[in-house]
C-alpha cells in the first residue's frame, strides 16, 4: 500500500494567501523526503477554500522542487479548461519532471466557479466527457495532428508541442461517483478516485472494476497500473494521543466544514454554523484521526479490502504549519510502515 499527500489547504483571507501557498510547498518537498508515492493537488477558485487554485501553475513549480515523487491532480476541473490548451499545458509539466506528472480531473460541482468562468454547470457532465476525448486526441497525435468536432469543442491542428514526456499520454486519472461513470471509466482502462467510502465499501467497489476492465478486454499489466493509483481520500491528524488529536483537529474540521459548503453553495456567504452532529460524523468517517497506533487500526480494513493506493490530507482548516509537519512525520515514520508489503488481492 502506498500513500500520495494531499495538497488543498484553506486560507484565512487574502493576507493570508502567500504563507499558506509558500507552507504547502514545504510541506510538497517534505513529501518527498518522507517517501510519499505522490503530492496531489487541486483546484479550486473564488473561496478561501484553496489558496492556489491553479493545479498547473503549481505543479510546473514543484518541478523543479522535486525530483523523485509523483506530482498529480486531484483533480482538475476539465470543464474550466479549454482541453487543447490543458493538453499543451500538461505536456509541458510533464516533460519539465520527465514523465512524473498524473493528470486526475473531474466535471466539478462548484457553482460559484462555474458562474466565474462563465461555463454551465448543468452541462458539465456532458462537457467532460467530450473534452476527454480532444485531450487524449491532442496527446496522442502524430506529425499529421488532429481534428476533433463535437457538440462543445472544434478543432483541427498539427501535433502539440512538446509532445507528452510519457507515452502516448500522461497516465490519466478520474474521480467517479455514479455507477455509470465508474462503469465508463473502467473500460478505458485507467486509475479512479473514489471519495471517502467507509472500508466496507471499497471492497465491492474495486471488484467491479476489475471485472469492468477485464471484461473490456484489457491485459493485465493495464488493470495493475489502474488498481495501483485507484485511490481513496482520507483527512488525516495524528498526536502523539488520541485525545491530543481529537482536541486539536476538531476546530479545523469545523473551520473546514464550513468553507466546503461555501464552495458547493451558490454565494459567498458562510454558514451560521456547523452542527457537533455534523463535525463527529465526519471524523468518524471522512477523517482518519488518532495516535499512531489507532491511525494504524483505522487504515487497516482499507489494507485488508484491497486498496493499494490512499490519498491522505494532512493539512485542513487553518492549522498551524508545525501541527502539518507532525502528522506527516508521524505517519510515514510510525504507520506507513506497517502497510509496506502487498495488500490483499482483488478478484
Amino acid at each position: 500500500m502506498h500513500f500520495g499527500c494531499y495538497v488543498n489547504p484553506q486560507t484565512p483571507g487574502p493576507e493570508h494567501d502567500y504563507i499558506i501557498t509558500r507552507d504547502a510547498l514545504r510541506e510538497c518537498e517534505l513529501a518527498e523526503e518522507l517517501g510519499f508515492s505522490g503530492v496531489w493537488l487541486t483546484e479550486h477558485h473564488f473561496t478561501d477554500y484553496n489558496s492556489y487554485a491553479d493545479p498547473v501553475v503549481l505543479s510546473a513549480a514543484l518541478s523543479q522542487r522535486l525530483r523523485r515523487v509523483r506530482i498529480g491532480y486531484s483533480i482538475a476541473i476539465l470543464p474550466l479548461h479549454h482541453p487543447i490548451r490543458f493538453a499543451i499545458q500538461t505536456a509541458l509539466v510533464d516533460n519539465l519532471c520527465e514523465g512524473r506528472l498524473i493528470v486526475g480531473i473531474a466535471p466539478g460541482n462548484g457553482p460559484l466557479e462555474f458562474e466565474g468562468f462563465g461555463v454551465p454547470l448543468n452541462e458539465r457532465n456532458e462537457m467532460t466527457e467530450e473534452a476527454i476525448d480532444l485531450l487524449l486526441a491532442a496527446w496522442t497525435a502524430g506529425p499529421d495532428g488532429f481534428e476533433h468536432h463535437g457538440r462543445y469543442y472544434h478543432a483541427r491542428a498539427a501535433r502539440i508541442i512538446p509532445r507528452p514526456f510519457q507515452q502516448p499520454h500522461p497516465l490519466l486519472i478520474r474521480a467517479v461517483v455514479s455507477q455509470a461513470s465508474t462503469e465508463r471509466w473502467a473500460r478505458r482502462g485507467f486509475p479512479a478516485f473514489l471519495g471517502r467510502y467507509t472500508h466496507g465499501e471499497p471492497r465491492r467497489w474495486l471488484t467491479f472494476y476489475r471485472q469492468v476492465m477485464e471484461a473490456a478486454g484489457h491485459p493485465e499489466h493495464i488493470i495493475a497500473r489502474a488498481m495501483h493509483w485507484t485511490g481513496i481520500l482520507k483527512f488525516l491528524f495524528l498526536a502523539e494521543t488520541d485525545d491530543q488529536a481529537i482536541e486539536e483537529s476538531r476546530p479545523h474540521i469545523e473551520v473546514y466544514l464550513a468553507k466546503s459548503a461555501l464552495a458547493n453553495a451558490g454565494d459567498f456567504k458562510l454558514p451560521d454554523d456547523i452542527s457537533e452532529e455534523e463535525i463527529d460524523s465526519w471524523m468518524g468517517n471522512a477523517a482518519i484521526i488518532g495516535s499512531p497506533k489507532t491511525v494504524c487500526e483505522r487504515i487497516q480494513p482499507y489494507w485488508e479490502a484491497g486498496m493499494q493506493h490512499m490519498l491522505v490530507w494532512p493539512r485542513f482548516g487553518h492549522m498551524p504549519h508545525h501541527q502539518v509537519l507532525r502528522t506527516m512525520r508521524l505517519f510515514m515514520e510510525q504507520v506507513a510502515p506497517e502497510f509496506a508489503s502487498q495488500p490483499v488481492g482483488v478478484r
